[in-house]
């Protein structure tokens, strides 16, 4: 859902293709999860030809999922932190082991 939203905070309409480009899914699994979020009500199907679009419903949602997704990326970051720290360690303790 994180990608039916914008940095502004708005609910842009999005193709199937673009969101696929966004979340690099296998398309099949991508339209059972839309399928999935359209019948629960959160995500609008909005016909069209040639191309269907989806829309984030509810804009009170909108806070909640990009603070999620921000939730997320910090706690990416603090690992490969970690991981670059343990690296450096060990790197140092080899470098001493070898003289």
């Amino acid at each position: 859902m994180y990608w039916l939203t914008d940095e502004n905070n708005t609910r842009p309409q999005k193709t199937l293709t673009e969101l696929a480009a966004n979340v690099r899914a296998e398309s099949g699994k991508l339209e059972l999860v839309l399928e999935i979020i359209v019948k629960s009500g959160l995500v609008l199907e909005i016909p069209a030809t040639p191309i269907e679009r989806y829309q984030l419903v509810h804009y009170y949602l909108l806070p909640f999922i990009r603070k999620r997704k921000n939730v997320k990326i910090i706690e990416w970051v603090v690992k490969i932190e970690e991981t670059i720290a343990d690296i450096n360690k060990r790197d140092n303790e080899l470098r001493k082991e070898l003289g």
